[in-house]
């Protein structure tokens, strides 16, 4: 159960999450616009949006202000930070079922 529950919520969050909503989003406006004009604008517009959204320069446009207002560490006080640390975390991605987490 817990597996089926976990592929669900899974399945859920990629049709909402880019580019799943406008996937669902073309095909809902690719049915509806057989007879409805905004149908076809509702395709149209999602086609447009996931293309516009699947740009490299979209990309850097929206990544730029994060990565200037945190500029890279410099050598001198990448040393006073190790001397320091007390602590290495480790980022990953990622679950697994059943892990024992603490």
């Amino acid at each position: 159960m817990q597996e089926f529950v976990w592929s669900a919520t899974n399945a859920i969050v990629a049709f909402i999450l880019p580019p799943g909503v406008f996937i669902v989003l073309i095909g809902a406006g690719l049915f509806w616009g057989r007879k409805r004009v905004w149908g076809r604008w509702l395709a149209g517009l999602s086609l447009l949006l996931f293309l516009v959204s699947s740009l490299r320069v979209t990309g850097y446009t929206l990544w730029a202000p994060f990565e200037a207002q945190w500029p890279p560490i410099s050598e001198q006080a990448l040393e006073v930070v190790k001397a320091k640390a007390a602590a290495i975390v480790v980022l990953g991605g990622g679950r697994e079922l059943g892990a024992i987490e603490y």
